[in-house]
């Protein structure tokens, strides 16, 4: 087995956009929907996600992202929302009982998860 059918056999694993998975406000987006009680479309999420216009620098950016995608946090003392910072990337991820979840569906967490620093977010 090549390198090409591997990255092909695992792209069919993931439900969002590779693309989303590494970034800013896809990363948030999944998070959220991650634990949602009530999950809307894959497909008209991800193209909600393609759209946006939210900016990082923007102070209120976070509730802007929840407002955006329309499902409701449920955070808690067991289940944290972490946002974790790389030289090269910003991303968020859920931690539940100080154990870091892998938002990608194949378990593979990036650098900036593995290597960058982590910030728990209080919402």
């Amino acid at each position: 087995m090549n390198i090409k059918s591997i990255k092909k056999n695992m792209a069919k694993l993931l439900r969002f956009p590779e693309e989303m998975y590494t970034d800013t406000t896809g990363s948030l987006m999944i998070t959220l929907y991650m634990f949602a009680n009530v999950k809307p479309d894959v497909k008209a999420y991800a193209r909600k996600w393609r759209v946006n216009d939210i900016r990082f620098d923007d102070t209120e950016y976070l509730n802007k992202v929840i407002e955006y995608s329309g499902i409701k946090p449920h955070f808690d003392d067991k289940l944290e929302l972490y946002m974790y910072i790389s030289d090269f990337n910003v991303l968020f991820g859920p931690v539940i009982e100080g154990t870091n979840l892998p938002i990608r569906e194949d378990g593979i967490f990036s650098v900036t998860y593995r290597k960058g620093k982590a910030y728990k977010v209080e919402l």
